[in-house]
């Protein structure tokens, strides 16, 4: 029961930080260039998302913790497991990390290094899928939005800005 709470602080979390993110965006400079599909678009569309898939993990949550308070012996009780809790705390400070390094280290630099300590830090066990996601979706990214779109990404200060020169 106190892992299902844990997870609904988290989910909780990521749901109100979703729905300040969204009001962050619309302070985004404009660009005549792109009219409808301006510097808020993407960045909203990601946070709405989030938010609408958060609400709904979260409703799932208190459904879930519900019928476990409702089929729980009064002796019983649940303990939860500390690796469990390590994952759920070590991914929420990544979360953080990656937002504050795009501006240092920019996309690309930041999502591999996010993407794989993210991955590193589930229980999943096949190494070559760990190791080969994280360059494959960002260098996919990257295409879609610097050549499909035109949009340009967070390049980074000192030394990453100049590779990220190299890179797009």
């Amino acid at each position: 029961m106190r892992s299902r709470i844990m997870e609904m602080v988290v989910v909780f979390a990521i749901l109100v930080l979703a729905v300040a993110m969204w009001f962050v965006a619309d302070k985004f400079p404009n660009s005549m260039k792109y009219a409808k599909i301006d510097s808020d678009y993407w960045p909203k569309l990601v946070c709405g998302a989030l938010a609408v898939v958060s609400f709904l993990q979260l409703l799932q949550q208190a459904v879930g913790l519900r019928a476990s308070l409702q089929s729980a012996s009064g002796g019983t009780r649940s303990s939860v497991d500390p690796a469990y809790v390590v994952r759920l705390v070590l991914i929420g400070g990544l979360i953080l990390a990656y937002f504050f390094a795009l501006q240092w280290l920019g996309f690309v630099v930041a999502t591999m290094l996010f993407l794989w300590a993210a991955s590193f830090a589930t229980p999943y066990s096949n190494l070559t899928a760990k190791l080969l996601f994280s360059p494959l979706f960002t260098f996919g990214l990257c295409l879609f939005f610097t050549r499909g779109l035109s949009l340009p990404l967070p390049r980074g200060q000192g030394i990453f800005y100049d590779l990220s020169l190299l890179l797009y």
